[in-house]
């Protein structure tokens, strides 16, 4: 998971391979929070199989994250908070 989400934070960022921001699609509704809050466009899927693809599971990982971790703008800054979350979320 985490490493999905690093890739998110170069997505968001607009360091990652052009590939990459393709599959990432930033939500751009004005009229939603979400867009407020750098959330990403999951895209529908008719198959549980289809749920795992990079596309689906990285913006939904990205989505779930607390909005406090996002806003980093250093990418060690990011990472250092986004481990002790996963730690605090696998062990309490």
């Amino acid at each position: 998971m985490s490493s999905k989400l690093q890739l998110d934070v170069r997505v968001s960022r607009g360091t990652a391979p052009l590939y990459l921001c393709e599959l990432c699609k930033p939500c751009t509704d004005s009229r939603l929070r979400s867009k407020s809050r750098g959330d990403f466009i999951i895209p529908r899927t008719r198959l549980r199989f289809t749920d795992r693809a990079f596309a689906v599971s990285a913006p939904s990982a990205w989505n779930s994250l607390p909005i406090d971790i996002c806003d980093f703008s250093s990418e060690a800054t990011f990472k250092k908070h986004l481990k002790t979350f996963l730690f605090r979320v696998t062990f309490n």
